[in-house]
Order: C-alpha cells, then sequence, then structure tokens
C-alpha cells in the first residue's frame, strides 16, 4: 500500500435493519430451543426450559453476530472491566427499581388492562412453579442468564453497531426499543403491553448509557441482574416486608421512598452522562480513559 493511501472505511456491524432482524431472530431462536428441550426431557412449559432456551438461544445469536463486529473485537463488544469510581454510581441507579414499578401503577390506573382470564392466570401458575426449587429457578434465570445473555446481544453486539450508524443518542434509543420488544409478552389488549415496553424501554435506556459510560459490558450486567435480584427478594419478602406500591397490588408507592429514590437514580444518571456525552462511537471505550 502506498503512503499516501487511506485506509479502507470501516464496516460497522449492525446497522439498524440487520438489529432489527437479531431481534427478531433471537426471540425466534429462544422458542425454537426451549421447544427442544422440551421435547428431549419431555417436560412441559417452565421456567426452566425458557432458562434454557433463552442461554442457547439468545447466547448462540449474539455469538454467530459478534464475530461480524469489526476489528478491535473486544473493545467494541466491551469485553472488559471498568474502573472502580463507577460502582458507586451504578449502585445509586438500583431505586429505579421503585421508580419503574411506580410508573406501571401510574400507567394502570390511567390505562386498565383488561381482567386476566382464571385459565389463563392457572397457565402462569403452572410455568412459574411453587416452591423451594421454583424460586432457585426463578432467581438462576431472572438473576444469573437473562441479564446475560441479554446484555451480551443487546448492549454488546447491538449497541456498538447503532451507535457508530446512528450516533450516541439514537444508537441507544433504537438499542433500548428493540429491548423493550423482546420483554412485552403477549396482551389481550394495547394497554396491557403498554406498562412492561415503557419500563423496559426506559432501563434499556439507562443501561445504554451505562454501557457507553463505562466502555464494559460488565456494567450494564451487573446493573440488570441487580435490579432483578431486588425485585425477585421484594416479591418473595411481600408478606414480611410489605412496600406499597411495589409488592403490595393496588397501591401506591409513599413520596418518602420515591423522593430518595428520585435522588439517587438522579444522581447516578448526572455522573454516567457526563461520561456517556464523550464516549467514542465508532471505538467504545470510556471517555476518560
Amino acid at each position: 500500500m502506498n503512503l499516501g493511501e487511506q485506509p479502507p472505511p470501516v464496516a460497522h456491524f449492525p446497522g439498524p435493519v440487520a438489529a432489527f432482524a437479531l431481534t427478531i431472530g433471537s426471540v425466534l431462536a429462544v422458542v425454537f430451543a426451549m421447544r427442544f428441550v422440551m421435547l428431549v426431557f419431555g417436560t412441559k412449559p417452565s421456567l426452566a426450559s425458557l432458562g434454557v432456551g433463552e442461554a442457547i438461544g439468545v447466547g448462540a445469536v449474539a455469538t454467530f453476530a459478534a464475530r461480524r463486529v469489526a476489528e478491535p473485537q473486544r473493545e467494541r463488544l466491551g469485553l472488559r472491566g471498568f474502573a472502580g469510581r463507577y460502582v458507586p454510581l451504578l449502585v445509586s441507579l438500583l431505586p429505579i427499581l421503585l421508580l419503574l414499578s411506580e410508573l406501571d401503577n401510574v400507567l394502570r390506573a390511567i390505562v386498565p388492562a383488561p381482567e386476566v382470564p382464571e385459565d389463563v392466570k392457572q397457565l402462569e401458575e403452572e410455568f412459574l412453579g411453587t416452591g423451594p426449587l421454583a424460586l432457585f429457578e426463578t432467581a438462576l434465570v431472572a438473576v444469573g442468564i437473562a441479564p446475560v445473555v441479554e446484555e451480551w446481544l443487546f448492549r454488546g453486539v447491538i449497541q456498538q453497531g447503532l451507535v457508530a450508524h446512528l450516533g450516541r443518542v439514537r444508537g441507544v434509543v433504537l438499542t433500548a426499543g428493540l429491548y423493550a420488544m423482546v420483554h412485552v409478552g403477549p396482551s389481550p389488549s394495547a394497554s396491557g403491553s403498554l406498562s412492561p415496553f415503557l419500563a423496559s424501554f426506559l432501563l434499556g435506556v439507562v443501561l445504554g448509557c451505562v454501557r457507553l459510560a463505562t466502555g464494559s459490558l460488565l456494567a450494564p450486567i451487573l446493573l440488570s441482574a441487580g435490579i432483578s435480584a431486588l425485585g425477585l427478594v421484594a416479591i418473595e419478602m411481600r408478606d414480611a416486608w410489605p412496600i406499597d406500591g411495589l409488592n403490595v397490588e393496588g397501591t401506591h408507592t409513599s413520596w418518602t421512598l420515591l423522593l430518595p429514590a428520585l435522588l439517587a437514580v438522579g444522581w447516578g444518571l448526572r455522573g454516567i452522562l457526563q461520561d456517556a456525552r464523550q464516549a467514542p462511537t465508532t471505538h467504545p471505550l470510556p471517555a476518560n480513559e
């Protein structure tokens, strides 16, 4: 190559169309893997089969797509640690669980979801199960499997490509929209899907900003796992530790809890956004490193 020649432009992957295809492909892969597990072991649909299906399906799609990411792959995918100064910021973002839960309460009060039929409730109970084994399965899927494979696909593979194509804001927002799509379950009405979509979208934006600021995939994985763990503890401890608006149905969270949560999340987001605004778009390392 002549000294005056410019290096060829980097073909960033994925773009918007490919990102949408990866999202749909991951959903189909989970369904296929889940059915395969059920067929092999002769079991009914359960949280355990869903967890295995998600680990295999989403993990395989993300790993396959990661091979097409331009070099340096490890840096672009965020396969690295993060600075210790981000730890208190991540901890301060955990109370977002309270805020998202109250948002759900407000939306359901404004746009009530239709009553769930009894047969559907029974199917949900059979799917989730009861007892210590069911609790272990729930924790394994919600805290162990889902945060890892979902962040690997959305914040690891998809976001770095969309940020390179569209810029920080649009890249993070579009990734959050795709992330929210896969978290909306079947519902008999649009109102029943509005709340989970909006909550997942807002959480996806926060996770995307954390990924940009830290340059590490580990940071959003830990934040997502921490929020899921707190939610699971709140549900399991609802009798001994009732919290209005969080684990007590038909109530709203008091301002004595919401205000500290708002202050903590606001402080954490302020620090995260300062670095996220400066993060490179084509080589996503922390802005201050």
